[in-house]
């Protein structure tokens, strides 16, 4: 008997991908489409800022849209209006998907510190937190979608 993956189990899904594709559009406009001749990215602080700040539209627009589009579609497709209520059980889930987020981007925040001491470069500081954010995000999405999965102990 084949079980139905629930809206939350989904909607974790369309964020896994969304955070896939928005870093990915990242890094390839960091590392690809921006490399004028004669340009170094490697010490410019200003690039890696602005990119870190040009991170935020690109993950709503990756992340935030679809959630609107995967609503739509569902209602249509389903008649059945979207409860945005969460439950306890729910809660606790996003709860522990949060801790795992931080856990994670910890670690990466205690590696650029190390970085720093090592006298790395900034490019190597900000992928430090970059990479560390993106990994955060997808266990934080991917613990979570476990636990609706397999439940919590």
């Amino acid at each position: 008997m084949e079980e139905k993956m629930s809206i939350q189990e989904k909607q974790l899904i369309i964020s896994i991908v969304g955070t896939l594709i928005s870093y990915g559009v990242f890094y390839f406009y960091a590392f690809k489409w921006y490399q004028p001749d004669g340009f170094s990215i490697r010490d410019d602080m200003k690039f890696w800022a602005e990119g870190l700040l040009w991170l935020i539209p690109i993950q709503i627009g990756f992340k935030i849209v679809p959630f609107i589009v995967f609503h739509i579609i569902h209602h249509i497709v389903t008649k059945e209006k979207a409860d945005h209520m969460d439950d306890e059980y729910g809660k606790k889930i996003e709860s522990k998907g949060n801790r795992n987020f931080y856990y994670v981007f910890q670690a990466g925040f205690y590696g650029a510190m190390i970085a720093i001491l090592l006298d790395q470069s900034i490019m190597v500081i900000f992928n430090i937190f970059i990479l560390f954010g993106f990994l955060g995000t997808l266990f934080m999405d991917i613990s979570q979608l476990y636990f609706y999965r397999r439940g919590i102990r």
